[in-house]
């Protein structure tokens, strides 16, 4: 296997959520391994990896929450608690008239569907088949 930033950023990624009462040992030993190998000269670019491992972390971590309308407050509180969100999730509200009615709401990689268009096209797909 290939050493490359992205993956040693990746193994360092793992090791410090995988041990977060200890990332201060994880850190060091890390270090360590990298001035050990001579790696040290790829830390701008592990920096880099991590930060785009970070993004694409915090993005599963944000409810997205797409209406046909804007809604008020408690219905977003609604969903957030139908697909069990933890309230202090980061929410981002997208207003798409393609819905017409409902939700979908992202969430963990997971798509929660319960937009009216969906249930139309599975309606149709029924009488259809």
């Amino acid at each position: 296997m290939a050493v490359s930033a992205h993956n040693i950023a990746k193994s360092f990624f793992d090791a410090l959520y995988e041990n977060p009462e200890d990332q201060s040992r994880v850190v060091n030993i890390f270090l360590e391994f990298l001035e050990e190998k001579k790696l040290l000269v790829l830390l701008p670019h592990i920096v880099s990896s991590l930060e785009k491992l970070q993004e694409v972390e915090k993005s599963k971590q944000t409810l997205k929450i797409t209406l046909q309308q804007n809604h008020a407050k408690d219905v977003i509180e609604q969903i957030r608690k139908k697909i069990n969100a933890p309230d202090n999730a980061d929410t981002k509200v997208v207003i798409d008239d393609n819905i017409k009615g409902g939700f979908v709401a992202q969430y963990n990689n997971v798509v929660y569907d319960a937009s009216v268009a969906t249930q139309l096209q599975q309606i149709k797909k029924r009488l259809l088949s």
